[in-house]
């Protein structure tokens, strides 16, 4: 997700989306710490690893990559909605949808989470995106007015 996070922002500030790349990046750096500090507040064990899919260490709650799911591609779609024709919307926000279905329910079916784990990474990351398309959305709304 960094790879793509960093390939993200150069595209937007080569194209001189700065306003968009400002927001991307506000969004990005604040799921590491926002997500770890709510790990450190709960310190909630992880589900019994005794099945061999997958090790994971540190907390469980919440999930870490439903917040970071909920806020890449929730922000990857407000990027494209803002850039792509009216025809690709639909699209964008069903590809956004799915893929965070997707991350979730995998972190649910590798039992390295609990069901309440990933809602509570869904619900963290949401109120962090809600903040920063709020943000964006306010920045954008005022400098579209102003002469």
């Amino acid at each position: 997700m960094a790879a793509a996070t960093a390939v993200i922002l150069a595209v937007l500030l080569l194209r001189r989306h700065l306003r968009l790349a400002t927001c991307w990046a506000i969004a990005m750096v604040g799921i590491v710490p926002i997500n770890s500090g709510l790990k450190a507040l709960f310190q909630r064990p992880r589900p019994l690893d005794n099945h061999g899919f997958m090790v994971e260490h540190g907390w469980s709650f919440p999930s870490g990559h439903a917040f970071g799911a909920i806020v890449f591609y929730g922000m990857l779609a407000y990027v494209l909605l803002r850039l792509l024709p009216h025809r690709w919307h639909r699209w964008v926000i069903a590809g956004a949808v799915a893929m965070v279905g997707v991350i979730g329910l995998s972190r649910i079916v590798l039992q390295v989470h609990y069901f309440s784990d990933v809602m509570a990474g869904y619900v963290s990351g949401m109120a962090w995106l809600a903040v920063c398309l709020g943000g964006a959305e306010w920045w954008r709304l005022r400098t579209s007015t102003q002469p």
